[in-house]
């Protein structure tokens, strides 16, 4: 993971793996080896009241502290000279996606996502994509939340107006990936961490479903063989094999699978990716014609 964490983030200004929707399950490295960079919904997290007085006594005092300094003392100055280093590669990223010439609020406005806060999110993504190179990260891996389906009352309307937000903001961050030539080279993975049950909680229109397993994912870009149904669909039989009550089927296939084989096409080797993904023997190898997961085209990468 150290030498991962070395190839893939050279000078180690930014992390590689960039969250817009805080500290999360699926951005965590064995023995935190590579840490997660937070961002805000539209860039870089400005530290609160930095100006005037307040700056300049704290810049003053992070300049006061050296190597013979306490060791709490550096540490202090180590996270404070990281975060204003960050933030000024945020900022440049942003500057190189400014001079592409991409019409970002246009795009997304036409989209009907320009003020949602997934559509701002992944907004920002296409900004830190377009300017890498001011981060130096060759693979770097962003993650964005849309809460709002833990839909236990009101499923019709409220997971329906989930779904056309997700939409609309998904169109957006594919039309703008495509004008500044980016499509091809960003693989959208899109998941839940649970399902919900098939039946309903009631009989009105007022009714929901409970947590469940077994659903859906989504995969976009233009590396995926789009159009097309991969892993292996449960019949949707009440208290068949897969069921284990009210619908709430077994996954067939695992994250961890499919994970695999969206790490395998950023590079990672078949040989490393149990290093990666601890668990993966667990299951049957995703890259067997069996298990129906060859969703991007090209094939595996040894």
């Amino acid at each position: 993971m150290t030498e991962i964490n070395t190839a893939y983030n050279t000078s180690n200004t930014v992390s590689p793996l960039i969250s817009l929707s805080g500290l999360n399950s699926f951005q965590v490295t064995r023995d935190s080896l590579i840490n997660t960079y937070v961002l805000g919904s539209d860039g870089a997290v400005a530290l609160s009241g930095f100006n005037g007085y307040r700056r300049t006594m704290t810049e003053t005092s992070m300049e006061s502290i050296d190597s013979s300094a306490h060791l709490m003392e550096q540490k202090y100055r180590s996270v404070y000279d990281s975060a204003r280093q960050a933030q000024e590669v945020v900022g440049t990223a942003f500057n190189l996606a400014q001079a592409t010439g991409v019409d970002y609020d246009a795009i997304f406005d036409a989209a009907g996502t320009n003020d949602s806060q997934i559509g701002r999110r992944l907004k920002t993504v296409a900004k830190m994509i377009a300017g890498r190179e001011a981060t130096t990260n060759s693979r770097p891996v962003f993650f964005v939340e849309l809460n709002g389906f833990d839909n236990h009352q009101k499923l019709l309307s409220d997971h329906s107006s989930r779904m056309v937000e997700l939409n609309a903001a998904l169109k957006a961050f594919r039309d703008v990936l495509v004008a500044q030539g980016d499509f091809d080279k960003t693989l959208s993975y899109i998941t839940s961490e649970f399902a919900r049950t098939f039946t309903a909680n009631g009989d009105d229109s007022e009714a929901g479903t409970d947590h469940g397993w077994g659903g859906h994912t989504l995969v976009m870009g233009d590396m995926v063989d789009g159009g097309k149904f991969f892993g292996q669909h449960p019949d949707l039989l009440l208290s068949g094999d897969l069921d284990t009550g009210r619908g709430r089927w077994i996954p067939t296939t695992a994250n961890t699978q499919i994970s695999a084989v969206i790490a395998n096409w950023m590079g990672v080797g078949t040989a490393d990716l149990n290093e990666l993904f601890p668990t993966l023997d667990n299951f049957p190898s995703p890259f067997d014609e069996g298990s129906n997961l060859s969703f991007i085209s090209g094939g595996l990468s040894a």
